[in-house]
């Protein structure tokens, strides 16, 4: 069995797109570009991390996001 790897990645960057442009909405009707941004970025990263193993990361992404 292999696994279809654009598949899944596909998956977790559209379920990071949208839970991170709903926690930056979260505290404000009108978050600036660059709070949507950083939160879309550490969702996608969340998500990626969730299925995936990396040897090496820049930045720690191991606890839960508040969706």
């Amino acid at each position: 069995m292999k696994p279809k790897i654009h598949n899944i990645l596909q998956d977790c960057i559209e379920t990071g797109i949208r839970y991170g442009f709903r926690k930056a909405k979260k505290h404000s009707e009108d978050p600036t570009d660059e709070v949507v941004g950083q939160e879309i970025d550490r969702a996608i990263w969340y998500e990626l991390n969730e299925k995936f193993e990396f040897e090496t990361q820049e930045q720690p992404y191991e606890n839960e996001i508040d969706y």
